[in-house]
This record gives structure tokens, sequence and C-alpha cells, in this order.
């Protein structure tokens, strides 16, 4: 791993939400590009502004990315169980009742004070249902736009850290074969990579995309394969090489067309999604510190394992 970019990104560049924050990011980006003779363009779309290195999307063979974006700090983590669709809802309907709550313990004070300031006027469920919808509505927004959660190892500096370790550790023939995204927002709806595609509408459907998010925090390498993996001979290339890259590296390779993993490469009909999870006997893989101040876990090995497997991947040199 190139030990100094890593460093530098924990260090200075951790935090990645706000306008302020990501320029600088951008600017960083823009520098290590320039100082490397890499191709670097910022692409802007709307609210959006993603990084595209290395080969053009109309020309590359493969496109490997990762959203640089971060998430606001919650105090619950967003638990994600990729094989375990039971849990997986479960745990999201859980959420969506922890956060009601506050909207009652408001809406009923403000119901009975309002009665006892009018109590003539029937305004008791009007007000309190007001309050409970006002309350509601704030949380849900302090989840996208509240206070920047300050730990961002794995989700997802892991993800920007490996598509750049990727990217410069490849010869320059390599890098000729990919394109490099760093997508924007994708904690507020997989907005920047929507509006990558909406720019480059052959990449939706005809490049195989592998999108690196939340890869540093675990010893399983899970990889979600789409639905069309048999109808291409990149996706069994793609398997050969994780797994073998898993193996040497000492990880539990979990590859297969099937699981629940909502990231950027869902837009992409040849997208893969790529996370490493850990395992329990009653869950199955998980993830369970992203979105919180426990957000610290970075594994060099795993950015290594999938470093050496995307290069494998691309191939040797024809030279």
């Amino acid at each position: 791993m190139i030990t100094e970019i890593k460093n530098t990104i924990l260090e200075s560049y951790q935090v990645r939400k706000g306008k302020k924050k990501k320029t600088a990011f951008i600017n960083y980006i823009e520098d290590l590009c320039n100082e490397k003779d890499i191709p670097c363009t910022v692409e802007k779309k709307g609210i959006n502004r993603n990084i595209v290195m290395g080969a053009s999307p109309e020309e590359c063979e493969m496109i490997v990315g990762g959203h640089y974006d971060t998430c606001a700090r919650m105090l619950v983590p967003n638990f994600i169980t990729p094989r375990n669709g039971f849990m997986f809802i479960l745990y999201q309907i859980l959420l969506t009742l922890l956060m009601l709550i506050p909207g009652l313990l408001v809406s009923f004070p403000v119901a009975y004070v309002t009665d006892l300031i009018a109590p003539d006027k029937d305004l008791a469920v009007p007000a309190g249902m007001l309050s409970y919808g006002v309350t509601t509505m704030i949380l849900c927004a302090m989840m996208m736009v509240g206070p920047a959660n300050k730990h961002t190892a794995n989700d997802n500096t892991s993800g920007v850290i490996t598509v750049l370790n990727t990217m410069l550790t490849m010869t320059p023939e390599q890098r000729s074969k990919v394109c490099f995204v760093l997508f924007d927002n994708e904690e507020v709806g997989l907005l920047g990579s929507s509006a990558f595609i909406s720019m480059h509408k052959d990449a939706k459907k005809n490049i195989p995309m592998v999108n690196l998010d939340c890869v540093s925090d675990g010893d399983y390498l899970f990889a979600r394969l789409p639905s069309c993996h048999k109808k291409h001979d990149f996706f069994a290339k793609f398997t050969a090489a994780m797994e073998g890259s898993a193996e040497r590296h000492g990880m539990n390779p979990r590859i297969a067309a099937k699981g629940i993993y909502p990231s950027d490469q869902m837009h992409f009909k040849q997208g893969i999604g790529v996370a490493c999870l850990n395992r329990s006997k009653l869950v199955g893989m998980y993830m369970n510190r992203i979105h919180t101040r426990r957000d610290t876990v970075f594994t060099d090995r795993n950015i290594d394992c999938l470093t050496e497997g995307l290069i494998e991947l691309v191939g040797e040199d024809n030279a």
C-alpha cells in the first residue's frame, strides 16, 4: 500500500462532507494526479462533483469506483447484513420505529399544553400531529445534513484509498484500460453515480463496474455480482482474481449474484458491489460500525488484497 497517501487522507481528509471539505479533498486529488501525470477531470452536474481519473469512461475496459462523500453522525450504526434479508429488513423497521419515538415524546406534551391554553378550539390534536411531523422530518434531515461523522475509516475512506492505491500501483498501460471514479453524494441517495451515468450512458449498460464501499473492516470479502454475470466472461475472471487474492491474504471470499448491498453499483447493469464484513452464527455476514464514532477500523491487508485482485483482473502489460 502507498502508506503516505493513506496517512494523509486519514489524518487530513477523513471528513468529506459539505462544500468546503469536499473542495479541499478534490484539490488534493487533482494535485496528486497532476504530480503522477494521470488525467483527472471533475465532472459537475447539479450538486454533484464526481472525480474521474485515468482512462475516459468512453474508452475504458472497466470502471473502478467508490464514493468519497461522508455521512452525518448517527447515534446508532447503519447495520447491514447482505446475505440475511430478514435481519436486514427487521433492522430497518426497528430503526424506523426508533425514529418515531422522539416525535411521540414531543407531540403529547404539545397537545396537552395546547388544550390547556385553548380548551374550546379543538386545536390539541392538530397541534400534536404538526409537532410530531415536524420532529420526525427534522430527525430525517439530520441523518443527511446533520453534523459530519468525524470517523469514516471504513465508510468510505477505505474505498477511496483502495481506488487510489490501485490506480497508482498499476503501470501506465494497465491504467489506460481503467476509468477510476470517486462519486459524490452516495450518502444522500446515490446521486453522484446517477449523475455520472446520465453523462456517460454507454457506461450504464456496457462497461463492467467494480464499486468499493466499506472494505477495511472484516475478514470476509463480499462481492455482489449483477444478474447478468453468466453472460459475460468478465465476471468469471473477476471471481477468479478476487478468490485467488483473498486466499493469498487470508480472507474469506463470498462472491455470488445474491445478497443486498445498496450502493453506487446499482446504477450500472454490469455493476459489482464489493465490501468487507465480519461474520457471526446468528446473522451471518454483517457490518455494524459505520455512521458512528466507532467507524475507526482500517485493515491494510484488505486494501492490499483488493488492489492485487483488481490488478490481476486488468492483466499484465503487453510489452
